[in-house]
């Protein structure tokens, strides 16, 4: 967020106006810069993957067990915390530059492993570089817990060997597994699309997915009696804002609560933004609802300003609209009766008119003919 808000970057222009103008120093500007990155690697040096969706809400309930299902870094996972009670350590020793050979190491940190009493049973089984210790605690427990608690072991009882790593698993947890991954066919599986289709099994109509050729196509993805995902094709499917299908439009942002204009619509309302949508919060519901992407392209409020405008009614020419292609194109939006939006295209500029001499000189040569000379 620190980097993405647009805030950061008006404020830093800001700030260098008044340094051009003599009315700030440049050392001053310069320590601001200086301190905002030590405060963003000092973040980074901490950062982690769980982290970033700590305080977004349950997609929606684990088709097995009912448990959440939260967004992570690749996909919607059911937050069941798996449990177990056997491990497996992987060693890999120094090799021939280690001292004391990888199977007396390993052999004295599973005797260390076994003299603690949480654990039952550690025994070793060594090859020349690698090592494989199998631990049995006493007791099931929350996988991440005992597994951490093992890392610890290991490490306080490295010091009977060489080793130049190792890595701790759990061996047949019982865990959910249950996951919706966040790319599928070549199409990214945002909030919406995983929220119909854990309430619905079914995500409906969707564009967006990609042949190995690196075409797109549309189809639908459906949870089948196991809980499984599978794929349907949707054949001559053409989607988009005006129909109730969860399009490529539905992309999650961050949401600024500031009402933003009175609703053209109803005038009692106000345009609240929602994670999808900007749309009137009147209490009448009357219709009125912009998506926040529109043919791949993010909508700001400055690009609504005229759309909401009552005596306006369209946005500027928009250039970098993105078409199903691939193709970007020009065009502006249009507030329409119902409260949704359409197209409104340029005019084609006139092709430049050809004389009748060089049109049957073209014609003549795609047919192959030569014109004849007048002597012969």
């Amino acid at each position: 967020d620190h980097l993405a808000k647009a805030e950061l970057t008006a404020e830093m222009e800001f700030h260098l106006h008044l340094v051009e103008q003599g009315k700030m120093e440049r050392d001053s500007y310069m320590n601001e810069v200086v301190e905002s990155v030590r405060d963003l690697v000092a973040k980074l040096s901490t950062f982690d993957y769980g982290d970033l969706y700590q305080e977004e809400e349950a997609v929606g309930k684990c088709m097995h067990d009912g448990h959440p299902i939260l967004e992570g870094l690749k996909g919607y996972r059911c937050s069941r915390i798996a449990r177990g009670d056997k491990f497996e350590v992987s060693l890999r020793g120094l090799g021939k530059e280690a001292k004391v050979p990888i199977a007396d190491s390993s052999a004295a940190i599973a005797e260390a492993l076994q003299a603690e009493d949480s654990i039952a049973s550690a025994q070793a089984n060594a090859k020349r570089v690698h090592a494989t210790l199998t631990v049995q605690f006493v007791d099931e427990g929350e996988v991440p817990v005992l597994e951490k608690r093992l890392e610890a072991l290991v490490e306080d009882a490295t010091s009977q060997g060489d080793l130049k790593e190792f890595s701790v698993k759990a061996v047949d947890p019982d865990a959910c597994g249950f996951t919706i991954w966040k790319e599928f066919r070549g199409r990214y599986i945002n909030r919406p699309i995983a929220s119909k289709l854990l309430q619905e099994k079914d995500s409906g109509p969707i564009e967006g997915f990609v042949s190995m050729r690196g075409d797109f196509y549309a189809g639908r993805i459906l949870l089948d009696n196991e809980n499984k995902l599978v794929f349907e094709s949707v054949q001559g499917f053409q989607g988009g804002d005006e129909d109730g299908y969860v399009a490529p439009e539905s992309i999650s942002y961050t949401v600024d609560p500031a009402p933003f204009v009175s609703c053209p619509k109803c005038g009692q309302g106000k345009i609240k933004e929602t994670p999808t949508h900007f749309e009137c919060d009147s209490e009448k519901k009357c219709g009125l609802k912009f998506p926040r992407t529109v043919c791949k392209r993010e909508m700001q409020r400055s690009d609504l300003a005229s759309y909401l405008n009552p005596s306006v009614g369209h946005t500027e020419w928009i250039e970098d609209f993105i078409s199903r292609k691939g193709r970007p194109f020009t065009a502006r939006l249009v507030l329409q009766e119902n409260g949704r939006h359409g197209f409104e295209f340029k005019p084609r500029e006139p092709k430049p008119k050809s004389d009748k001499k060089t049109v049957q000189k073209k014609k003549a040569k795609r047919k192959g003919t030569k014109k004849k000379s007048p002597s012969s």
